[in-house]
């Protein structure tokens, strides 16, 4: 017999430790590249006189106190590097899990259109069906609630092609 308690912190041990892992090659290089051109921003405007090395550190240490440099950083540091050296190079940079949820809305809302479009779903039945489901519009809805709109929109459609070969 399993105990499930067990289970559930050997599980979530795993978890915490995946984000205490080291950074790939291809994580290093990208920071490493991002740092040098914030470094290069940061310079242009007067802000860093230190040379590179020495300026990144101290950003390094901006993002992880404690962390001796970016070959120290482990998974649970890479984003909130990544952002910050972005930001400091002039392109403020979204939260990455925002950015991903608005691409995630983005791809939902294509197939979403192309899928009414074949079936003959016109604009207005398309928000009809949205306030029907989450009491909401299109444009504020989430990646999940589009693809749930989708879903819907396809059973009907294939629900009503049942019928019509049945009958």
């Amino acid at each position: 017999m399993c105990n499930n308690s067990l289970r559930r912190d050997h599980t979530a041990g795993l978890i915490a430790a995946a984000g205490g892992g080291a950074l790939t090659p291809l994580q290093k290089r990208a920071l490493a590249v991002a740092a040098r051109h914030a470094y290069e921003e940061q310079r242009a405007l007067g802000l860093a006189d230190e040379p590179f090395d020495t300026w990144r550190h101290a950003a390094v240490q901006d993002v992880a106190p404690g962390a001796r440099g970016l070959r120290s950083l482990v998974q649970s540091d890479y984003a909130a590097a990544l952002s910050y050296f972005q930001e400091l190079a002039g392109g403020a940079q979204a939260h990455p899990d925002e950015e991903r949820e608005k691409d995630d809305a983005r791809r939902a809302r294509f197939v979403l259109h192309r899928a009414a479009e074949k079936a003959g779903v016109g604009p207005d039945a398309l928000a009809a069906l949205f306030f029907d489901l989450h009491r909401t519009r299109e444009e504020d809805s989430t990646a999940r609630q589009i693809w749930h709109v989708l879903f819907t929109l396809k059973h009907r459609e294939s629900a009503a092609a049942w019928r019509v070969g049945k009958g």
